[in-house]
């Protein structure tokens, strides 16, 4: 528990499709061109950073919509230990239950928090963890991890 109780580093990069609509797994292959919105991603620029604790949450996307998230990216320190108590909620057009929760490792394929290489179409992580999968909004999104 003793990193696990310490600081987690978190950049979000969210790429935002504005008024694309919803697309099949299927037309991965087909993308169009269109108009994206997507701070900090850059490499060069200033990183988005939020820390918090072990009874905290923090929001780390609040988007208006229509819209679609394309992609979520997390960095953490390659020192930290990130267990299960860790929740990725995610919540759609002011609902007050969120859509998503479940521990931040299992949305990202690492159930036992060891890192492993998993390089999918949808998910990869290497020293981070990336998702692709496309999550279409009407009015509003907010993304927040937790402890």
């Amino acid at each position: 528990m003793g990193q696990r109780s310490g600081i987690v580093i978190v950049i979000l990069l969210l790429s935002l499709a504005f008024a694309s609509p919803a697309f099949d797994i299927a037309d991965l292959s087909h993308l169009d061109s269109g108009r994206v919105y997507a701070p900090n991603a850059l490499w060069m620029e200033n990183p988005i950073e939020l820390t918090f604790g072990h009874s905290r949450e923090v929001t780390v996307a609040d988007l208006k919509g229509p819209a679609e998230i394309t992609m979520i990216h997390f960095a953490m320190p390659a020192t930290l230990a990130l267990g299960r108590e860790a929740i990725l909620r995610i919540f759609w057009d002011d609902e007050e239950s969120p859509s998503v929760e479940c521990p931040l490792v299992d949305f990202f394929c690492d159930p036992a928090g060891q890192y492993d290489q998993v390089n999918t179409c949808l998910v990869n992580k290497r020293r981070g963890f990336n998702c692709y999968f496309p999550m279409p909004f009407r009015k509003h999104a907010v993304v927040q991890p937790g402890v």
